[in-house]
C-alpha cells in the first residue's frame, strides 16, 4: 500500500514539474513573439490594461465581464503583459483538453483533442486572448456538480461561467430548475449561499460601473456580432422579424428543457449555449468554441459522422484567412448559421432521446393496462 501511494505521489509531482516547466516555457516563448504592429492579442490588450494592478477598472477598453468572475483572473494583472497573455493561453489549452470526453479508445480521445485545440474558434482565442477557457471550464464544473449533486462545484461552475453571460444564461436557468425539482432543499440552499456570498459583494463593490460599461457597449449590432437580432436587422428586416425567430426558437428550446429528463447532458448544453448565444443582445463568433467544445466534439463519440462534419464546417473559415475582406463581412452571418444549425442538431437528439422517449413510455403503460384490462 505503501509503494502504491509513493508512486501516486511520484506521479503527481512529475505532473506537477512538468505543467511549470511548460508555463516557464510558453511565458518565454510569448516575451520574445514580436508582436508590434500586429493584431495579436487584439482582446488581451483591452483585457489586461483593465485588470493591471490586480483590481478591475471598468470603463477601460472592453472588460465588461461581470465583478464575481473577475476574482479568477485578477492575479493575472500583476504580471507582465506578455506573461499574462502566455499563462491565459495555456490556461485554455488545457481546460480545451480536459473538456473531451475521457473513452476507452485513446486513438479516439486523441483525435477529439487535435480537432478541438486546432479548431478555428481555438486558434482565434490564442491570437486574441480572451476569457472563454474561463467559461468553459465553468460550464464542465456546473455539469459534474449538477449530475453528483454536488453545491459547491455547481457554484463555483456558475461564478466561473457567467464570465460571459451571453453564452450561458440559458444553460444557468436549466440546471437551477431541475436542481428545485430534485435536490435536497439543503444542498440547492448551499449552492446558492455560496453564489450570494461571491456575487453580493463584488457587485456591491463594482456593480454600478459594470453595468454602466454594459450600457454603454458598442459593438452591439456591429458587424462583428452574430446574436440574430443583430443579423437580420443588418439584412434589412424590421425588429418585429427577429422577434418571432427569437420568440419560436425560445419556446421550441423551453418546451425541450421542460419535457425532458431533468439532466443536462452535454448534447443538452451545446444546445442551450447555442441558443443562448443567439438570443443574446450582443455575441461574437469566437465564442463558438464553447458550442464545440461543450457539444460538438463529445458527438465523435456517439455520432461521429454528425461530429465530424460540424467540425468541419467549424474550420472552414480558415480558407477566408487569405480573404481577410470576406472575413469581416460575412463571418458574423456565418457564426449565426452555425449557431441555428447546431442548435436545431442539439435540440432534435434531445428531443428524440428525451422527450420522445417521457411520451412513450405512458403510452406503453397505458397500452399493457389496456390490454390487461380487457
Amino acid at each position: 500500500m505503501g509503494g502504491v501511494n509513493a508512486r501516486e505521489l511520484a506521479k503527481k509531482a512529475v505532473a506537477v514539474l512538468l505543467l511549470v516547466v511548460a508555463a516557464g516555457l510558453l511565458v518565454s516563448f510569448f516575451e520574445r513573439l514580436p508582436i508590434e504592429n500586429t493584431n495579436l492579442a487584439m482582446d488581451w490588450r483591452g483585457l489586461w490594461a483593465a485588470i493591471q494592478g490586480g483590481t478591475p477598472k471598468y470603463g477601460i477598453r472592453n472588460l465588461r465581464n461581470p465583478p464575481w468572475s473577475l476574482l479568477f483572473v485578477l492575479p493575472l494583472g500583476l504580471l507582465s503583459f506578455r506573461a499574462s497573455w502566455g499563462l491565459l493561453t495555456l490556461t485554455t489549452l488545457g481546460v480545451l483538453v480536459v473538456s473531451v470526453p475521457r473513452l476507452a479508445d485513446r486513438k479516439m480521445w486523441l483525435l477529439g483533442v487535435m480537432m478541438l485545440v486546432t479548431s478555428f474558434p481555438a486558434m482565434r482565442h490564442t491570437a486574441d486572448g480572451n476569457f472563454e477557457g474561463l467559461v468553459i471550464a465553468g460550464i464542465l464544473l456546473v455539469l459534474s456538480g449538477y449530475s453528483s449533486r454536488n453545491p459547491w462545484s455547481l457554484a463555483v461552475g456558475v461564478l466561473l461561467a457567467t464570465a460571459k453571460p451571453q453564452e450561458t444564461w440559458l444553460l444557468m436557468i436549466a440546471p437551477a430548475i431541475y436542481a428545485l425539482r430534485t435536490w435536497p432543499i439543503r444542498k440547492w440552499l448551499t449552492a446558492s449561499l455560496v453564489v450570494s456570498l461571491v456575487a453580493v459583494p463584488s457587485l456591491l463593490l463594482y456593480g454600478r460601473s459594470w453595468l454602466s460599461a454594459l450600457a454603454s457597449m458598442p459593438l452591439r449590432g456591429c458587424i462583428m456580432d452574430c446574436s440574430l437580432s443583430a443579423s437580420i436587422a443588418r439584412l434589412g428586416f424590421p425588429r418585429w422579424v427577429s422577434a418571432i425567430f427569437e420568440g419560436a426558437l425560445l419556446m421550441v428550446t423551453l418546451y425541450v428543457v421542460l419535457s425532458g429528463h431533468p439532466s443536462v447532458s452535454r448534447t443538452k448544453a451545446g444546445m442551450l449555449i447555442a441558443i443562448s448565444l443567439l438570443l443574446a443582445p450582443y455575441s461574437a463568433g469566437n465564442s463558438f468554441l464553447a458550442v464545440l467544445a461543450i457539444g460538438i466534439i463529445p458527438l465523435l463519440q456517439f455520432h461521429p459522422r454528425t461530429g465530424i462534419a460540424l467540425i468541419a464546417l467549424t474550420d472552414l473559415l480558415y480558407i477566408t484567412l487569405a480573404l481577410p475582406e470576406i472575413r469581416f463581412r460575412w463571418s458574423a452571418y456565418y457564426w449565426t448559421a452555425m449557431l441555428i444549425l447546431t442548435w436545431g442538431i442539439f435540440a432534435s437528439h434531445v428531443y428524440r432521446q428525451e422527450c420522445k422517449r417521457a411520451v412513450a413510455v405512458p403510452e406503453a403503460a397505458s397500452q399493457i393496462t389496456a390490454a390487461a384490462e380487457r
